[in-house]
């Protein structure tokens, strides 16, 4: 079904939408209006009797908060399924491959145009992505998010020691050239001054329905190892400079943090690294986070830095089991992500499942609200957008999942109900899914 999104709408139709983590809300028959800006101006329960006209009846189907992936690397689409048994390893044989081809402009833009695509696809609106080391790829990233109306949060990747010399850049270039990409694209939305060189043709009304698809920025150094302290502290210093985000990996295999500490001796702990560097605050997402000790969590916690579960990749390269019932009672903010490539997808329902797996196979039980909740508002908290999306509320952009599902029992209770298509949408695939934005 086509909806234009560039104007006023009123629809009436079952809403899935997420309220914390062990309660999602399944309200069928519901009126839901936004106003041009795709704003949610009302939603409420529809009166026995109402006024059908300019009401689009989408009753038949299931309508969802579109999706958000707070984890994703945009030139490893092409490594999916290139397994080795370890991180490092993998990084090695494959990925630096990959990021130093994704440095040519022309395979960058075919690249990036496919992972978009398919992020839309999956119902995803809203991404934080890794680049490669290069700044003109990164440029073709924010473009081709706009292009294809997903917000974007992305960075090139900082390195400048440990990885293949292609890819060592100089920092003080390396940091620059951060810059640029900073004030070009943080809390950028079709601004005025930059429009004519970044529109990719974009007419009028495709300009208008891009004004609510902003970007941001995130220093992006890869991780302690392939970073030197120098880097790590003027990092640090630039993202609170541009209030930007900060993305990088932490904790993700005992080798990995075996060569972080060695390679920054005047720690105790991984995590010490980037607390001296000044690099965690409330704009720090921090991937994996799978070898954490107490000492460690209890940094982040103070820090109010954020940590992003990548499941799938965790399996893919046998990581290690995410100790979700610990950080959570730290009272840590959690968000979910595909980790495209090691993760194997960028169907966030797949991710989901992919979670629930892996507690099961070490017989820890989670909620399937969970997962879900981490998906949608719990990963619009990790971005500090929980005002702006990640649930239907009045308010809150309309940015919506419009689902086609079998068998569903709208008889059921609220919660059941809820639990039942959860169910139905992680564990199996047959259902289509729209996105609406």
């Amino acid at each position: 079904m086509k909806i234009d999104s560039n104007k006023s709408i009123r629809i009436i139709s079952n809403f899935l939408t997420p309220e914390s983590y062990n309660k999602t809300a399944f309200l069928d028959n519901h009126i839901l209006e936004t106003d041009e800006n795709g704003k949610i101006t009302e939603f409420h329960s529809a009166p026995r009797l109402f006024d059908r006209s300019g009401t689009i009846d989408l009753r038949k189907f299931i309508i969802s908060p579109a999706l958000i992936d707070t984890h994703a690397h945009v030139p490893q689409i092409e490594a999916i399924g290139k397994h080795e048994p370890n991180l490092l390893s993998w990084l090695n044989k494959h990925i630096y491959t990959v990021e130093q081809s994704f440095n040519d402009l022309n395979y960058a833009k075919q690249i990036a145009d496919k992972f978009f695509t398919l992020a839309r696809s999956a119902g995803t609106s809203t991404i934080v992505a890794y680049s490669s080391g290069d700044i003109n790829p990164t440029h073709e990233i924010f473009k081709s998010a706009l292009k294809h109306r997903v917000r974007i949060v992305a960075g090139n990747v900082l390195m400048d020691q440990n990885v293949p010399q292609s890819l060592i850049g100089n920092p003080m270039s390396i940091l620059t050239g951060s810059m640029e990409l900073c004030e070009q694209w943080n809390k950028y939305s079709n601004k005025a001054d930059t429009e004519k060189d970044y529109n990719d043709g974009r007419n009028e009304s495709t300009q208008k329905q891009n004004s609510i698809k902003d970007s941001y920025y995130a220093f992006t150094p890869r991780f302690a190892i392939s970073c030197s302290e120098g880097l790590l502290q003027e990092t640090a210093k630039l993202a609170k400079k541009y209030d930007a985000y900060i993305q990088t990996h932490l904790n993700e295999s005992q080798l990995e943090i075996k060569d972080a500490i060695k390679n920054h001796p005047y720690a105790k702990t991984y995590t010490e690294i980037y607390q001296k560097s000044d690099l965690l605050g409330p704009k720090t997402l921090l991937a994996h986070c799978i070898h954490n000790t107490d000492e460690e969590l209890q940094i982040i916690k103070d820090t109010e830095s954020k940590i992003v579960h990548c499941p799938d990749s965790n399996l893919f390269l046998g990581s290690g089991r995410f100790q979700i019932e610990k950080i959570m009672d730290f009272d840590i903010t959690i968000g979910l992500g595909s980790d495209v490539g090691a993760g194997t997808s960028l169907n966030m329902f797949r991710i989901m499942r992919s979670m629930l797996y892996m507690q099961l196979a070490h017989q820890k039980k989670v909620d399937i609200n969970i997962p879900y909740y981490l998906a949608t508002l719990g990963n619009a908290k990790v971005l500090g957008l929980q005002d702006m999306i990640g649930s239907i509320e009045v308010g809150k952009q309309a940015e919506l999942l419009l689902i086609g599902i079998k068998n569903i029992d709208f008889g059921l209770k609220n919660n059941e109900a809820s639990k039942d298509i959860l169910s139905k949408l992680i564990f199996t695939e047959d259902y289509s899914m729209q996105l609406v934005n």
